[in-house]
């Protein structure tokens, strides 16, 4: 099995980014925060309502970032809720929106690369799975999702997350995933045994120039290169891994309108190219 070159300081600095997104991060500007919040299969769940086209409608689950939470990313929610897609963003068991989380506390088995396999975080798989089968079967979300436009996206571990529903891990395989959003994913795992060119659904990654050690392992270390076509990627000049978080406000309207550009193509059947994920901070884009 082949295991990643990655030295430990990368690996720890990694981690250590997943873990920073704490109560400001949970804050987005009020008009970007979901509609309601409620318990869905035993998950704090918020929910961002579509505002426009026609039901049913296409549902995107989110999986935030290692000691992130649900509303960690609110205006891509909103975006997208904007676009006519519903939003449904699980807490995870390792949420610490709201409380700090010291750098000593980070579990070891993300700091070691041989620990990677298939059991690594699978109660995040779990969560996603058990969300969807209880949106499906409720009888106030039910006739509102389309079942044949499920989308999956995730910001950092959560885009280990979906990646791994989308096949990269065969074990975690979710039928009918119609698209994934990768936001500044660890996906180093799957470089010990992952089956990326398995994935089955069209593929966005999105990066940034300052996220380093993502954005390496991503273009140079075969993260993107495996995955299996269709797949895009954008790099975001000057973004870091809080771009794509209530952190950071400077990359939102780019980062959501490349995400919503590509999952409307997605669902309207159509191959994404890289002229839907330009803008004026895209260093770079490609799809294949």
């Amino acid at each position: 099995m082949h295991r990643t070159s990655l030295t430990r300081p990368v690996v720890c600095i990694v981690a250590l980014a997943t873990t920073l997104v704490t109560a400001d991060a949970a804050r987005g500007a009020p008009p970007d925060d979901p509609n309601r919040v409620e318990q869905i299969a035993g998950l704090d769940v918020a929910v961002w309502e579509p505002t426009g086209g026609p039901r049913p409608y296409p549902l995107v689950l989110f999986s935030h970032g290692f000691g992130g939470c649900k509303n960690q990313s609110s205006h891509l929610a909103r975006a997208l809720a904007q676009r006519g897609m519903l939003v449904a963003a699980p807490d995870h068991k390792d949420n610490r929106c709201g409380a700090d989380r010291p750098p000593e506390s980070l579990p070891p088995e993300l700091l070691d690369p041989n620990n990677w396999s298939a059991t690594f975080h699978d109660d995040r798989r779990d969560d996603l799975g058990k969300l969807r089968a209880a949106l499906q079967a409720d009888e106030k979300f039910s006739p509102q999702i389309d079942t044949k436009r499920v989308a999956l996206v995730g910001h950092s571990l959560g885009g280990y997350t979906v990646l791994g529903l989308a096949g990269a891990w065969p074990s975690w395989k979710m039928d009918e995933v119609a698209a994934v959003v990768a936001l500044a994913p660890f996906a180093y795992p799957f470089l010990n045994g992952g089956t990326l060119e398995k994935v089955s659904a069209p593929v966005l990654f999105e990066t940034g120039t300052a996220d380093l050690a993502i954005t390496e392992a991503l273009e140079h270390q075969g993260i993107f290169a495996k995955t299996a076509a269709p797949a895009c990627k954008v790099v975001y000049h000057g973004a870091d891994h809080f771009a794509w978080t209530n952190l950071r406000t400077d990359f939102q309207d780019a980062t959501a309108a490349a995400a919503a550009a590509f999952l409307d193509e997605v669902f309207a059947k159509r191959r994404p190219t890289d002229d839907i994920l330009a803008s004026p901070q895209t260093a770079r884009a490609e799809c294949k």
